[in-house]
């Protein structure tokens, strides 16, 4: 993914490798160099990004458990610079660590924005924001110091944000069949226009792009052809979920895999 949450690329059975594995070199904004043989290339328009792998055990023992670990740490990540001798890749097991990895609704939300914008060139679809940005006092190469009033004003827009993404995440969500509760998270647009990079020009799902992404971590590459998802906020006769309350999901025989 970079750093706007578009694929680059899946990997696995659904993506370039076919599940047989393979060495993926990203490539930064403007590269020009030849990629090396036995690289699968994937540019970006992004110098920041991430990765997201996922090693799924058969079942929940501790041997099957232990597999999955060993299999995952079988990824190696390093610069291009050193692949003809990669250096040990260093894993950290955050079991035991306490982070808060929740959306920040305040004005440190605008801080995190303003490193965005100064670390990534700026895209054509987004220069819109560029006098939008320079009015609360985000420029690229201009520190960010907002003053105590814009810092208040700043905390009151995220919290008035948050209430909004909230108030359209109960709404957003279309029935993935007739008659039922379950939705797929995000849009066709959103998906077909995080996968291409939002490659048609006339559409760009900006609302329902902030609420996915608001609960949301990525989107697929290959829409239909790896992992899929589905969510419900609501029991089969409608009602929101109450998490004080009990549930029993029931699936049917021979489901989809």
């Amino acid at each position: 993914m970079d750093v706007w949450q578009c694929a680059l690329e899946d990997v696995g059975p659904a993506g370039v490798d076919k599940g047989q594995g393979g060495k993926y070199v990203i490539l930064p904004p403007g590269y020009k160099d030849t990629v090396p043989n036995g690289f699968i290339p994937m540019p970006s328009d992004t110098y920041e990004g991430y990765a997201l792998l996922r090693s799924i055990p058969k079942r929940g023992s501790e041997a099957d458990v232990s597999k999955a670990v060993a299999y995952g740490k079988r990824i190696k990540l390093y610069p291009l610079s050193q692949s003809a001798r990669p250096p040990a890749t260093i894993f950290v097991d955050v079991v035991d660590v306490v982070y808060d990895s929740t959306i920040p609704y305040d004005r440190r939300f605008f801080e995190s924005l303003d490193r965005v914008v100064q670390a990534e060139p700026w895209l054509e679809r987004d220069k819109a924001m560029i006098d939008q940005l320079r009015s609360i006092g985000i420029e690229k190469g201009k520190p960010f110091k907002p003053d105590r009033s814009m810092q208040e004003r700043l905390n009151e827009a995220a919290r008035e944000a948050h209430a909004w993404l909230v108030a359209r995440y109960e709404t957003s969500l279309s029935p993935y069949y007739e008659e039922g509760h379950w939705a797929r998270p995000g849009s066709r647009e959103l998906f077909e226009g995080q996968a291409t990079l939002f490659a048609k020009p006339d559409v760009y799902p900006v609302d329902i792009r902030g609420v996915t992404f608001s609960y949301a971590y990525f989107t697929p590459k290959h829409v239909g052809a790896g992992s899929s998802y589905l969510l419900t906020i609501a029991d089969k006769d409608g009602r929101l979920l109450d998490g004080a309350a009990t549930y029993r999901l029931t699936v049917p025989a021979n489901a989809p895999r």
